[in-house]
């Protein structure tokens, strides 16, 4: 019963890091302690990969779209497209006579 306890303990622990990190997935040491990358949980073993455990939140995130892109695709619809001419686009670089 104790393990069970603890380990949902943990688990809300976990959950509650990530909510608070923004990342869907950590890694955990047998000291208990939490990493977002597998190497630094790893490193902190000693190399040994079974004693790094992997919580992944399965909680829902809610979409949201990103108005910006909205935005930039109406600005791109109501601005036509400036074509640079032939001799614009090869155009020498300025020498100043010295050839």
């Amino acid at each position: 019963m104790a393990s069970k306890a603890k380990a949902k303990k943990e688990n809300e622990e976990a959950a509650r890091i990530c909510k608070e990190l923004g990342c869907s997935k950590l890694f955990v040491n047998t000291k208990g302690e939490y990493f977002t990358e597998y190497t630094y949980a790893l490193a902190s073993e000693g190399g040994d990969k079974k004693k790094v455990e992997t919580y992944e939140d399965r909680t829902e995130v809610e979409e949201v779209e990103i108005p910006i892109a909205e935005e930039k695709k109406a600005a791109k619809d109501k601005e036509p497209a400036k074509e640079k001419k032939a001799d614009e686009v090869n155009k020498p670089e300025n020498t100043d006579g010295n050839e």
